[in-house]
């Protein structure tokens, strides 16, 4: 990843940690207090950006799927339609995406205007791309707060369902392959 002078490392020990704040402090916290015991645990990879000085970014990511349910979705043509949207072969009954997960993303409040959570989410759809040589994966997904869901659809992610519509955080996913080719 290119972000000169930046540089981009794997959270792997504590003493790697520097000042951090994005403005959240849910986010601020799990990177000081979470992120290396879900590391130790092999429950998420967290990413920190960093100058000499500061942490100016980080993000965690890990493997999941996208469960698609008939009863997440209004109706039983919507759940269809989304299927042929999102499948070559809809009718296969795939229920489970293989997924990777955006599970946090936090950019410093002084660069958060900047392009810098663009150039993150950039970075891993090509990660999760490039990780298709070994591993299947379809989509790229996220739980996205409210107030970060305009940053998501400018980026292309997409609504599973709109049932979810009022709540905290809307699932939406980013599909890895959009053009169909039948095989």
């Amino acid at each position: 990843m290119q972000f000169r002078p930046l540089s981009l490392v794997k959270l792997e020990d504590i003493n790697q940690l520097k000042s951090f704040d994005c403005g959240d402090e849910i986010l601020n916290t799990f990177l000081t207090e979470k992120a290396l015991e879900y590391h130790k645990s092999h429950l998420a990879t967290t990413y920190i950006l960093q100058s000499e000085q500061q942490i100016v970014a980080y993000f965690s990511i890990f493997c999941d799927c996208l469960r698609i349910r008939k009863e997440d979705f209004p109706s039983g043509s919507s759940y269809k339609k989304f299927l042929a949207d999102l499948l070559v072969h809809p009718k296969r009954h795939h229920r489970e995406l293989p997924a990777i997960k955006i599970g946090r993303l936090a950019v410093s409040k002084k660069l958060q205007t900047g392009g810098m959570g663009r150039r993150i989410v950039d970075y891993v759809i090509a990660l999760a791309i490039h990780q298709n040589a070994i591993c299947a994966c379809k989509v790229v997904v996220v739980d996205a707060y409210r107030e970060s869901i305009s940053f998501y659809e400018k980026l292309g992610f997409k609504f599973v369902s709109a049932l979810d519509a009022d709540g905290r955080t809307r699932l939406m996913y980013f599909d890895l392959a959009p053009e169909k080719q039948v095989i």
